[in-house]
């Protein structure tokens, strides 16, 4: 009980000589918004089952569909605009490269708006998606892609190809303009081709 007394005589102590800073009410204001955001998802990961983000977001693009999400550039994508391609991708996927739920998919992409919806469409369709840093080629990329023990790898369309190239059997299924599909046993290092390693 002293401690607690000590704790707050200190903490009021405190309070009244950065009082005159004038930071003091935004600070304050941020940590109250980080505690309310910390219940909040307290309060959903206790629920069972557990609200995902999938679900959090699926809310919103219905509550506001008009409401702006991403702001990309001079682009503006809206919580209905996302939805509307994430349910695009996912078709695409499920489609033409044959996801199924359960699987794990390495998605080797820039930062783009086209991750957020491509993390959407791969979560819809239940797959697990491993995350590879866009940024590394050659070995450093081969151990992170048998890392992620993943049979498909989504990539910006010649993203992938300018350090490693498909292995034997592979083959690129493209998925529209922003990015594509590389099935097969191994990603190769191809002789000769730039990379950003430099080796």
């Amino acid at each position: 009980m002293l401690a607690v007394l000590v704790a707050a005589a200190s903490g009021l102590l405190l309070l009244l000589l950065l009082h005159r800073s004038p930071f003091l009410r935004a600070d304050l204001g941020a940590f109250l918004s980080l505690l309310l955001s910390s219940l909040r998802c307290r309060w959903r990961l206790s629920r069972r089952p557990p609200l995902t983000l999938l679900q959090v977001f699926q809310s919103h693009a219905r509550r506001r569909p008009r409401h702006p999400l991403l702001l990309f550039g001079d682009e503006v994508y809206t919580y209905g605009d996302v939805e509307r391609r994430s349910n695009r991708a996912g078709r695409a996927l499920a489609r033409r490269v044959g996801l199924k739920p359960g699987q794990t998919v390495a998605v080797f992409l820039p930062n783009v708006p086209a991750y957020v919806w491509t993390w959407l469409a791969l979560a819809k369709l239940g797959c697990s998606m491993a995350c590879l840093n866009c940024n590394v080629r050659g070995r450093a990329l081969l151990h992170a892609r048998s890392a992620a023990r993943a049979d498909v790898v989504l990539s910006c369309c010649g993203e992938l190809t300018t350090g490693a190239r498909v292995g034997a059997g592979g083959m690129c299924e493209d998925l529209g303009h922003h990015f594509g599909a590389w099935r097969g046993s191994e990603l190769a290092r191809t002789p000769g081709e730039g990379s950003k390693e430099g080796g």
